[in-house]
């Protein structure tokens, strides 16, 4: 699991997809800490296959702090090209915090959390109208753009970080003394020719992410 201080995460963190309970806790303990103090939060969550653990997360949520799913946004991406779009509107939306609080010398800290999974199936969708080397572009560009944001915000005020999700069986490689299964051998070599000889997890994992939680 991540580091459970916003302060202690890596700006790009890969994290091996736990049960939803521990998703859903994360979020919430992100969302909740600091009570009391002028830290502004919010959680952008984005995926291709409708995983955000919503019922998880009611269960911590008490009549005290129904608000925090004010600041939680829920975005669907069906491809890399869908991604790239949220990703620009994500920017464009700090860009616009970053203004605003120039104009009004806010200086309250404002962290974001932006929590992205599925990449590996919005690869593959994307396989269906383009070629493994186009896609595999498209990959790259989605991920500069990643970094380049979390670059950007990377200090008080204005905070951005990222986790991205993905099945352990997707990123055995990145984890430590893990036995190959002849199904995760197989996944490697169907997109050899895409991802020179990873997954898309550890293609991201290995050139991309600042840290690979464990």
């Amino acid at each position: 699991m991540p580091p459970k201080r916003y302060d202690d995460l890596s700006l790009l963190t890969l994290w091996p997809v736990a049960p939803d309970i521990d998703l859903a806790q994360y979020i919430y303990q992100f969302l909740t800490s600091e009570v009391g103090t002028q830290t502004e939060k919010e959680v952008y969550f984005t995926d291709s296959i409708n995983s955000f653990p919503i019922h998880q997360l009611q269960e911590l949520v008490n009549e005290s702090n129904q608000s925090i799913y004010e600041n939680i946004k829920i975005n669907t991406a069906l491809d890399l090209h869908e991604l790239s779009s949220i990703i620009k509107k994500n920017t464009e939306s700090l860009i616009l915090k970053k203004i605003q609080n120039k104009k009004t010398n806010d200086l309250k800290p404002f962290q974001i959390l932006s929590v992205i999974n599925g990449l590996d199936v919005m690869f593959r969708s994307t396989l269906v109208s383009f070629t493994n080397e186009q896609a595999h572009l498209m990959l790259r560009d989605v991920m500069l753009r990643l970094r380049q944001v979390c670059n950007e915000y990377d200090c008080s005020p204005l905070t951005f970080k990222i986790i991205l999700l993905f099945n352990r069986s997707d990123v055995m490689e990145l984890l430590p003394k893990q036995r190959h299964s002849a199904a995760h051998q197989q996944k490697k070599m169907k997109y050899n020719n895409a991802m020179e000889g990873n997954s898309v997890g550890e293609f991201v994992g290995k050139y991309y992410c600042d840290e690979v939680a464990q």
